[in-house]
């Protein structure tokens, strides 16, 4: 079982949707990955000008249409940012997975079910980034909220005796909790807000000069999101490490604590990445 999201084979690791940022004009609109330089994003809209405008000469366009622009001011300052954390995001499954993947395993049922979920779940992290990228907040809580219920259903079941295909996925959160304590919080965060109740009205409708207005994107629930899933990577590094925990010498994201219990380790490297970006995202 590889991540192909993870693929590293250079013929086939490309830039993907979630690694993609875009430019507008009246006319067009291109993408190039993201961070790209400057110059790069200045010759594809020079390119892409000229054919929608009928020129002939890239360089004539390059030069009077496209070379005045200034593409820092173009570029949305808050999406790269979101860009910054979903790379990270996007990074961290990779090197868990290419880690998890390494471990030689039983052939267990139920170990083989839990480790199809880790693998699949890969999926469900891509579309967060999408919709997280496009600023979708609503939509991306629902993401996060699924990965919860997954990661619950991986940890319950990996070492089952039974039938574990019965267990519903939202009956795990409370064993979930003797591995990640405040898991059950986060999980009843998410449930509240994905019902969109009468009071979240006021984080989608807005009142300005006197008007109401609709605000589909609010870059401040968009951090919120953001920092959400950067902590389900964290907990996605430790189910997968705690599933294989018995074939392990030496642990990433777990220790042992009192009666070599397993908890996760403070120094762990995706608390780490958590940290960083905590202070980016909730700045003053």
């Amino acid at each position: 079982m590889a991540s192909w999201w993870g693929d590293n084979d250079i013929l086939t690791n490309n830039d993907d949707l979630d690694d993609i940022e875009l430019f507008r004009s009246p006319r067009i609109t291109i993408g190039v990955p993201c961070n790209s330089p400057p110059q790069l994003i200045k010759n594809v809209m020079a390119g892409a000008s000229a054919y929608s405008l009928r020129l002939k000469s890239i360089d004539y366009t390059l030069k009077h249409y496209i070379d005045r622009q200034d593409i820092n001011k173009i570029r949305n300052p808050n999406g790269e940012l979101i860009s910054q954390v979903t790379s990270s995001v996007k990074e961290s499954i990779i090197d868990a997975l290419d880690y998890l993947m390494s471990i030689r395993k039983p052939d267990i049922p139920s170990l083989f079910a839990a480790g199809a979920a880790l693998v699949r779940l890969q999926n469900t992290f891509k579309g967060a980034a999408l919709t997280l990228r496009t600023g979708l907040h609503f939509e991306t809580i629902a993401m996060e909220r699924m990965i919860i219920e997954q990661l619950a259903w991986i940890y319950r079941i990996h070492d089952f005796e039974g039938d574990f295909f019965k267990i519903e996925p939202s009956s795990c959160i409370t064993p979930f909790k003797t591995l990640i304590p405040n898991v059950g919080n986060l999980y009843g965060y998410l449930s509240k807000k994905l019902h969109i109740s009468p009071k979240d009205t006021t984080e989608y409708i807005v009142f300005k000069d006197n008007t109401l207005h609709l605000s589909l994107s609010d870059f401040t629930q968009i951090k919120k999101d953001a920092y959400l899933l950067l902590i389900l990577v964290d907990m996605y590094c430790i189910v997968g490490e705690y599933i294989y925990s018995d074939l392990i010498s030496k642990y990433k994201y777990l220790k042992k604590g009192k009666n070599n219990q397993l908890l996760p380790s403070k120094g762990r490297p995706s608390k780490k990445i958590v940290k960083r970006f905590e202070k980016q995202l909730f700045e003053k």
